[in-house]
């Protein structure tokens, strides 16, 4: 993976969208919780997502802001949208 690094600060929010890539999430500092369809999915420090092309999401900074190493992969390349815990991955 070849990832990017992006943060938000306390409490920020994204609306519902989807991209058409897969997409790898990590959380280096913070929280942020995602909305999908299968229910809400909450990441903290060394959590990953790893999140299917095409799935709406919508998310919510958390309280002390969120700073995240992102790497996006071609669509198909991932087979489910999943969340790691720190230390499983």
């Amino acid at each position: 993976l070849d990832p990017g690094t992006w943060s938000n600060g306390p409490h920020d929010r994204y609306g519902s969208h989807d991209h058409g890539y897969d997409k790898v999430i990590v959380v280096e500092a913070g929280s942020i919780r995602f909305g999908i369809d299968a229910g809400p999915v909450e990441l903290g420090q060394g959590d990953r997502l790893e999140l299917l092309a095409g799935t709406a999401h919508d998310a919510v900074v958390g309280p002390d802001g969120v700073t995240c190493l992102e790497a996006h992969l071609p669509q198909g390349s991932l087979h489910a949208t999943t969340r790691h815990a720190a230390g499983t991955w």
